[in-house]
């Protein structure tokens, strides 16, 4: 079992942050897992993922319910006024990692969790990911979620 800090979560949390934190637990024990790293801050990532390697990474879970996903063709054929899916938490991890002000050389890998999207359905809605974008998984994605 990972090792995560705060061991039990607030009471407060949403229900999508609560089922990646159980899921993020049975990680394992190489694993150490921050919850809401950044207490201070309203707008940022939910965990941050740290493994026997060093590599870091940024999640940021996503309410996003099923009827807010656009397909990626639909995006592009006509005029959807929705942002694409993930866009608003996508630009929150990009953010909080410009604020680091890491060196050059250091990278953190970011991703974008919808717990409440098929699989299936986040794959259909979104562009090309695009060079030091978040990765948008939806539960399929990660078994446990």
């Amino acid at each position: 079992m990972a090792h995560i800090l705060p061991e039990m979560p607030p009471q407060t949390i949403p229900k999508e942050v609560l089922r990646v934190f159980r899921a993020l637990k049975s990680l394992p024990d190489s694993f150490y897992v921050w919850h809401h790293l950044a207490l201070w801050q309203a707008d940022a990532p939910d965990f941050l993922v740290l493994d026997e390697h060093g590599r870091a990474l940024l999640i940021k879970v996503s309410s996003a319910a099923p009827d807010q996903a656009s397909t990626a063709a639909q995006m592009l054929l006509i005029q959807d006024d929705r942002k694409p899916l993930g866009g608003e938490e996508n630009a929150l991890l990009g953010k909080f990692i410009h604020e680091l002000n890491l060196p050059a050389n250091q990278y953190i890998e970011t991703l974008v969790i919808f717990p409440n999207i098929p699989h299936k359905q986040v794959l259909a809605s979104r562009l090309k990911r695009r060079t030091g974008e978040a990765h948008r998984p939806g539960p399929a994605g990660h078994p446990g979620l």
